[in-house]
C-alpha cells in the first residue's frame, strides 16, 4: 500500500515548499497558454478591446501578480533592486496587481458580451500611464523599458475610450 506522502507529498510540506512544489509540478506557462487559447477559440470574433484587456490580464498573472505572490523576498529583491526587511511589501503590490485583475476579469466580459468597459478601460488608463510616467524618470534602462510597455498599453487605452465603437468592432470578422 502507498504511503500518504508518497502518493500526495503536499500534504505534509510546509508553506514554501508546497509553493516550490506547486511551481515545480504544474507548468504555468502552459496551462495560461492553453486557457488562453480555450477563451479565444470559444469567444471568436474577438474585438480589439478584449484582446488587450485578455493579454494585459495574462502578463499581469505572468510578470506581476504570480511572481510577487510567490517568489521568496531574496529573489524579488533581486529581480527589482528594492531592498525589504520582510516580503509583505512585496505581496501587498501582488495583491494590488490581482485586484486590477478583477477589474480587468470584469471589463473582459463585458467587452465580450458587447459591452464598451468603461471603468476597466479608465483602470487601467491611470494605471499603465502612471506607471510609464513614473518609470519614465527611473534612471535604470529596464525601467525605461517598462515604461515604454506601460506606455503602449495606456495609448491603445486612450484610443479605446476615444473610439469605442472601433475597440468594440470584431477583429476577424468573416
Amino acid at each position: 500500500m502507498m504511503s500518504v506522502a508518497r502518493a500526495a507529498p503536499h500534504l505534509s510540506m510546509g508553506t514554501g515548499e508546497l509553493r516550490r512544489y506547486l511551481i515545480s509540478e504544474f507548468d504555468i506557462r502552459f496551462q495560461v497558454q492553453y486557457v488562453l487559447a480555450e477563451f479565444i477559440i470559444r469567444f471568436q470574433p474577438m474585438s480589439a478591446i478584449s484582446l488587450i484587456l485578455t493579454v494585459k490580464i495574462v502578463v499581469t498573472v505572468i510578470l506581476v501578480a504570480g511572481p510577487f505572490l510567490l517568489l521568496p523576498r531574496p529573489r524579488l529583491e533581486t529581480m527589482t533592486g528594492v531592498s525589504a526587511t520582510s516580503g509583505s511589501l512585496f505581496r501587498l503590490y501582488g495583491m494590488a496587481a490581482s485586484a486590477l485583475l478583477v477589474g480587468y476579469g470584469v471589463g473582459l466580459w463585458q467587452s465580450m458580451n458587447g459591452e464598451f468597459p468603461w471603468a476597466a478601460v479608465l483602470m487601467g488608463l491611470v494605471s499603465n500611464a502612471g506607471a510609464a510616467g513614473i518609470l519614465a524618470f527611473a534612471r535604470t534602462a529596464s525601467s525605461r523599458v517598462y515604461a515604454v510597455i506601460f506606455g503602449t498599453i495606456g495609448l491603445l487605452l486612450i484610443w479605446a475610450a476615444l473610439s469605442p465603437t472601433g475597440a468594440m468592432h470584431p477583429l476577424l470578422s468573416g
